[in-house]
C-alpha cells in the first residue's frame, strides 16, 4: 500500500497561493490571480487524493470548487460575460455543496450532536433567513436559483454539524456559510468595507477546515 503524502508541503503551497491571490487581483494581474486562487484549492484536492482512505465526495467537492473559482474570476468566455459566468460558477459550487452533503449526511455523529454544533445549526439557519430577507428585493429573476443554492449551502453546513467528523468540519461548515453570505451581500446588495479579504479568507479557511477535518477524523463521537 502506498504511503500517504506528508500534508505539510501541500498545505504550505496552498496557503502561499491563497495569500498571493488578493494582491495580484487588486493590481489586475488577472491570469496570475486566477492561477493562485484555483491552485490553492487544487493543492487541497491533491492532498485529498493522496491520503488514506480516499473520500471521493471530498475530492469531487474540491474539484467543483476549483471550477467555480475559475468561472467566478473570468470576465468573458467567448460570448459569455460576467453575469452568465457568475451563474455557471454558482452551479459549480452548488454541485460542490451536494458533494459535501453526500460526504457528511451518511456519517452522523455517534452519541448525538454536541451543544456547540447545535448552536452552529441555529446560526446557519439564522444567517440563511437573514440573507433572504435582506437580498430578496434585489434578486429579481435569480430568486429561484439563489433560493436553491441557499438551501444546498445551509444543508451542507447543517450536515457538517451533525457528522462524526472532527470539530474542524463543523467550524468549516459555518465558515463556508458566512463566506457565501458575504459574497451574496456584495453581489446583490452592494460593496462593503474589506469585502475582498473577508470573502476570500473565510472561503479559503472553510475549505481547509473541511478538508483537514475529514482527512484527520476517525469513526467516533463528534467533537465540540
Amino acid at each position: 500500500m502506498r504511503k500517504p503524502l506528508n500534508p505539510l508541503p501541500l498545505l504550505a503551497a496552498s496557503a502561499v497561493l491563497a495569500l498571493a491571490f488578493l494582491p495580484l487581483a487588486v493590481f489586475n494581474y488577472d491570469a496570475e490571480s486566477i492561477i493562485c486562487k484555483v491552485g490553492s484549492i487544487l493543492c487541497l484536492l491533491i492532498l485529498a487524493l493522496n491520503q488514506r482512505p480516499i473520500f471521493p465526495a471530498l475530492v469531487a467537492a474540491l474539484a467543483f470548487s476549483a471550477g467555480g473559482d475559475f468561472l467566478l474570476e473570468l470576465r468573458h468566455i467567448g460570448r459569455y460575460g460576467p453575469s452568465v459566468l457568475f451563474l455557471f460558477g454558482l452551479a459549480a459550487f452548488l454541485f460542490a455543496h451536494l458533494c459535501y452533503i453526500a460526504l457528511f449526511a451518511p456519517r452522523p455523529a455517534l452519541g448525538g450532536t454536541p451543544p456547540l454544533r447545535r448552536f452552529g445549526t441555529i446560526l446557519i439557519v439564522g444567517m440563511l433567513a437573514l440573507m433572504f430577507v435582506v437580498l430578496w428585493p434585489s434578486l429579481g429573476v435569480l430568486r429561484i436559483p439563489v433560493v436553491l443554492y441557499g438551501l444546498a449551502l445551509s444543508t451542507m453546513g447543517i450536515t457538517a454539524q451533525q457528522s462524526y467528523f472532527r470539530g474542524m468540519v463543523a467550524l468549516g461548515g459555518v465558515t463556508f456559510v458566512v463566506s457565501d453570505s458575504l459574497l451574496a451581500l456584495q453581489h446583490f446588495h452592494g460593496h462593503f468595507p474589506m469585502q475582498g479579504p473577508l470573502i476570500w479568507f473565510s472561503y479559503y479557511a472553510a475549505q481547509v477546515l473541511l478538508t483537514m477535518g475529514v482527512l484527520t477524523s476517525d469513526h467516533r463521537q463528534a467533537e465540540y
